[in-house]
């Protein structure tokens, strides 16, 4: 995976790069601000691509979101990190994140 600057992720926010090449501005989350840029990024991206999402609707958006909390003491170990103790900025733009796709 490669990292690189990507619009909507805030000034100077390092982004991993994802599955297909999507950036996921997740570890430079650190402070509200930068969380509020990331969900602009997701604002944008649904805005040019919304239809490619597989939870493009609020209804199921919302669901994935949940599952998405739910899930993520699996999700740290899986990728290779320690679990927060009680969750961070970049836990939650994480799960905003992965809602786009959580099944």
């Amino acid at each position: 995976m490669g990292a690189r600057d990507i619009e909507g992720a805030g000034a100077g926010v390092e982004v991993e790069e994802g599955a297909g090449g999507r950036a996921l501005p997740w570890d430079g989350v650190r402070t509200r601000e930068d969380l509020a840029a990331h969900i602009d990024g997701l604002l944008a991206d649904h805005r040019e691509r919304g239809e490619e999402w597989e939870n493009a609707t609020l209804g199921d958006f919302l669901e994935a979101l949940a599952a998405c909390v739910r899930g993520s003491p699996g999700w740290y170990p899986n990728a290779g990190r320690e679990v927060p103790a009680d969750g961070d900025w970049a836990f939650f733009a994480r799960v905003l994140d992965s809602a786009t796709g959580y099944e």
